[in-house]
C-alpha cells in the first residue's frame, strides 16, 4: 500500500480533525440517549403483554429473551434505515464541506463487507 512520508500535522491550522471527533462525541452521546428511549418505548409499549407473560408462567429469562429479540429488530431495521440514508447524505455534506475547501477528493463507493458489517452489527443477537 503506498503511503506518503509527508508528516501530517493534526493540530495545525488547517486540521480537519474537529470535523471527525465532534460528530463521534455528540453521536454517542446521543447514540446513548436514543438506546434509553428504545428500551423505555418498548417496555412501556409492551408492558400489558410482559404482564400477562409473567402470569402465564414466563420466566424472567423468557421475558429478556423476548425484549432482546424485539430490541434486535428494531436495531435491524434502524440500522438498514440507516445504511439507505446514510450513503446520499454523506455525499451531500462531503460536497458541502469541499466548496468550503475543508474536504479533500476522494473515491466514494460502497463496499459489501461493509453493507454486511452493518447489519451484523446491527442485531445483537
Amino acid at each position: 500500500m503506498w503511503r506518503s512520508r509527508e508528516q501530517v500535522d493534526l493540530y495545525g491550522q488547517n486540521t480537519p480533525l474537529p470535523i471527525f471527533i465532534m460528530p463521534i462525541v455528540f453521536g454517542g452521546i446521543t447514540m446513548l440517549i436514543v438506546i434509553k428511549g428504545i428500551v423505555n418505548q418498548l417496555l412501556d409499549q409492551f408492558k400489558a403483554n410482559y404482564r400477562m407473560l409473567a402470569i402465564l408462567g414466563a420466566t424472567v429469562n423468557a421475558l429478556a429473551a423476548i425484549l432482546g429479540i424485539q430490541i434486535g429488530i428494531v436495531s435491524g431495521v434502524s440500522a438498514l434505515l440507516g445504511g439507505v440514508i446514510a450513503l446520499p447524505l454523506t455525499r451531500f455534506c462531503y460536497v458541502w464541506l469541499q466548496a468550503d475547501c475543508w474536504a479533500p477528493n476522494v473515491a466514494e463507493y460502497v463496499d459489501s463487507f461493509f453493507v454486511q458489517g452493518t447489519f451484523v452489527n446491527g442485531y445483537p443477537g
